[in-house]
């Protein structure tokens, strides 16, 4: 058995209404609507399986729209919003049919790389709290030469003065006098993080990409292009929160 919702929350999602309008129209035309069977009666505080329960409308069967989940290759320069008054945000460069999509965290403006967009809520928290071990990958470009001995300070986890970052995961990819390349997997992702911790060891962060998110990888995605998960990946993002 799934998790029940109220009718009224059913019918709008089934019927793509609003709740107001679903809830309008069970009240009205309640003999329009079976359960099981059976006429609904109006009591719009009943809740339903949509697993288990089979609603009809007009002799028709609903059933839920499936989750949609995409991947988009943000571009730097462009904010992790629904909206801004101020600047470009992501929904500005993605179609109008993902309008409904909610990002799942953030990239700062500056920041680009692998970004989560989903209408599964249930999905969001254990993908982004440190509990649940989700790890992001991230390819750092910084100034100057890092060292051994600044690196192992980011894997132990560094005095930010508000917080304590999380031991992670680093490896030198390059190192060069003027620039430096670093491979970061972490679970956690505050605010400007990274950058914070870069600039206290005194290598401020020229280019910062995410290229991982769980089990999801940018692969051959251009910038500022999106596409959908296909269903092994869905599975493979449940399967890492434990959420089937």
């Amino acid at each position: 058995m799934g998790k029940r919702i109220r009718i009224g929350s059913f019918v709008a999602k089934a019927l793509g209404l609003s709740r107001r309008r679903a809830g309008d129209l069970l009240k009205k035309c309640p003999r329009k609507f079976r359960i099981n069977g059976r006429t609904f009666d109006g009591d719009l505080s009943f809740k339903v399986d949509p697993e288990g329960d089979i609603v009809e409308f007009e002799g028709r069967r609903l059933r839920l729209p499936g989750h949609r989940y995409v991947i988009f290759f943000k571009p730097a320069g462009v904010v992790t919003s629904v909206r801004d008054r101020f600047n470009r945000t992501v929904m500005d460069l993605l179609p109008g049919e993902l309008s409904r999509l909610k990002p799942v965290g953030r990239l700062d403006k500056d920041s680009r790389g692998l970004l989560l967009l989903t209408d599964d809520g249930e999905i969001v928290h254990p993908l982004l709290h440190p509990r649940y071990g989700v790890v992001k990958e991230y390819l750092v470009k910084v100034k100057g030469k890092v060292s051994e001995e600044e690196l192992e300070e980011v894997r132990r986890g560094m005095d930010l003065g508000d917080f304590r970052s999380m031991p992670c995961y680093a490896e030198a990819v390059e190192v060069g006098l003027e620039y430096s390349r670093i491979r970061l997997r972490m679970r956690e992702g505050k605010k400007r993080q990274i950058r914070r911790m870069f600039a206290r060891l005194g290598h401020p962060v020229v280019d910062l990409l995410r290229t991982g998110f769980g089990p999801l990888r940018l692969g051959g995605l251009k910038e500022g292009k999106w596409r959908y998960l296909s269903p092994e990946e869905v599975s493979a993002l449940k399967k890492a929160v434990n959420k089937r």
